[in-house]
């Protein structure tokens, strides 16, 4: 999950979001849309979402393709 962030485009690979005014693509298998309502931040801990200021995507991202080179 990143905050402030505008999705731009949205593929059968990849999304590219908009992060403060700068685009960020992000390797990508499915995406959730919630529209409106109460944020269901309870629900998303449960199923082992974190939250925080840290971008845990980019650094899975990084590690992904270390992982990739390696093999």
């Amino acid at each position: 999950m990143i905050l402030d962030s505008v999705p731009v485009e949205i593929t059968e690979t990849h999304v590219v979001l908009d992060i403060k005014g700068s685009t960020q693509e992000i390797p990508n298998d499915f995406v959730w849309i919630f529209a409106g309502g109460v944020a269901p931040n309870e629900f998303l801990k449960k199923i082992g979402i974190q939250f925080g200021m840290q971008d845990l995507t980019r650094e899975s991202v990084q590690e992904s393709r270390v992982a990739v080179t390696v093999a």
